[in-house]
C-alpha cells in the first residue's frame, strides 16, 4: 500500500510538470504562428514629396510640399490581390484608396488594372463623368473626349520599396481665344506627383 502510494505522489508531479511543458511550447509556438499568419499582409510607410501642377485659365500654377502614403499590400500565394492607401497631405488625411485585383467591374464604373512583375507593381485607375463632346486638347485642335476624366497610375518597386502615384484631372472647360467672337470648348489638365521611399511597419502580435 505505502508502495502505490509513493507510485502515485511521484507520477503526478511528472505529469504536471509534462502538461507545463506542453503548455510552454505551445505559448512559444504562438506568437511563430500569427507572424507567418500576418506574414500575407505587409504595411508600409512612405515619406516623400508631391508635385503639384494647376491650370487656372491658360496658367500654370505649380507647388511643392511634404507628405507621406500608408501602403497595405495583401499577398495570395505570393500575387499581389489588395491594395489599400491613406494619403496625408499637409497633416490632413484625405481619403482611403481601395485597389482589388479581379474585382467585377460596372459597365460604367472605374477601370482598375493590375500588372505585376518580378520587381514591380503597377495598378491604373481610370474613372469618367459627363457626355463626350469635341475639344480642343493640346496641339489637336478637335477631338472627341470626355467632359470630366480622372487618372491614377501607381508603381511600386517590390524589391527597394520605392513608390510613385500619379494623378491626372482632365475638364472641358469654355475658352475664348484672342480676337475671337465666340468660345469653344478645351480640355484643361491639372497633375499631382508623389514619390518616396517606403518602410515596412513594425508588425503587432497581439
Amino acid at each position: 500500500m505505502t508502495k502505490i502510494k509513493n507510485r502515485q505522489m511521484i507520477t503526478r508531479p511528472v505529469m504536471l510538470a509534462r502538461r507545463g511543458l506542453w503548455l510552454l511550447s505551445l505559448l512559444l509556438l504562438l506568437p511563430f504562428s500569427v507572424v507567418l499568419a500576418a506574414a500575407n499582409t505587409v504595411s508600409m510607410v512612405c515619406n516623400g514629396l508631391f508635385d503639384v501642377e494647376r491650370m487656372r485659365g491658360e496658367i500654370t500654377e505649380t507647388e511643392q510640399f511634404d507628405g507621406s502614403v500608408y501602403v497595405t499590400v495583401e499577398l495570395d500565394g505570393g500575387d499581389v490581390s489588395r491594395v489599400q492607401m491613406v494619403l496625408i497631405e499637409r497633416n490632413r488625411r484625405m481619403s482611403s484608396l481601395d485597389f482589388i485585383k479581379n474585382i467585377s467591374q460596372p459597365a460604367n464604373g472605374d477601370l482598375i488594372d493590375f500588372t505585376t512583375s518580378q520587381d514591380h507593381l503597377w495598378i491604373s485607375k481610370v474613372s469618367q463623368s459627363g457626355p463626350m463632346v469635341f475639344a480642343v486638347n493640346g496641339d489637336d485642335p478637335y477631338v472627341e473626349t470626355p467632359t470630366n476624366e480622372h487618372e491614377m497610375n501607381i508603381r511600386l518597386n517590390r524589391v527597394s520599396g520605392r513608390v510613385q502615384v500619379d494623378w491626372h484631372w482632365h475638364e472641358v472647360r469654355d475658352y475664348l481665344p484672342l480676337g475671337a467672337i465666340r468660345s469653344i470648348k478645351k480640355r484643361y489638365s491639372d497633375h499631382k506627383l508623389f514619390t518616396a521611399d517606403c518602410d515596412v511597419m513594425r508588425q503587432r502580435l497581439f
